[in-house]
This record gives C-alpha cells, sequence and structure tokens, in this order.
C-alpha cells in the first residue's frame, strides 16, 4: 500500500508523525517487517531504526508493530476501530 499525500498529511495531523516516521510507516507498509530490511531501505543503522520504532509505539500507544500497521489503517478509514 502506498500513502498519498492525503494519507500522509492525515497522519501527521492526527498522530503527529514526523515524515521520517511516516517513511517508517510506509515501510511496514510496504511489508518490510524486518528493521534490518527498514534500515537498508532508507538508508538508516538497524539501531536508529530500533529507536524510532520505540517512539512510534509509545507515540500512538501501541506494543509493537501490528498495533502500529493497524491503527495507521484505522486512522485512515480502512478498518474499523
Amino acid at each position: 500500500m502506498i500513502l498519498t499525500e492525503h494519507d500522509k498529511t492525515e497522519l501527521r495531523k492526527t498522530l503527529r508523525l514526523s515524515p521520517r516516521q511516516i517513511e517508517i510507516v510506509q515501510a511496514l507498509l510496504d511489508k518490510r517487517f524486518k528493521d534490518a530490511e527498514i534500515a537498508e531501505e532508507l538508508g538508516l543503522s538497524f539501531r536508529t531504526i530500533g529507536r524510532y520504532l520505540a517512539a512510534l509505539y509509545d507515540k500512538v500507544g501501541v506494543p509493537g508493530k501490528l498495533g502500529l500497521v493497524l491503527r495507521v489503517l484505522e486512522v485512515l478509514g480502512y478498518i474499523s476501530p
């Protein structure tokens, strides 16, 4: 799934995500579930991705990647709460 500009604006507004956080969410939606895959795609270190994900989980209030993806899909109206 590719996030549209409208989707990105909604995530910035509703979840207060930064552009980099949105890139990480996009990588998850592209089915890159391993931190190393996300790191390689974005040109960041494995540890940096881990820190970004931990911050995302705290910000969105979810325990992990699945919860993050589900919350994003909920905010964008693809699934019901």
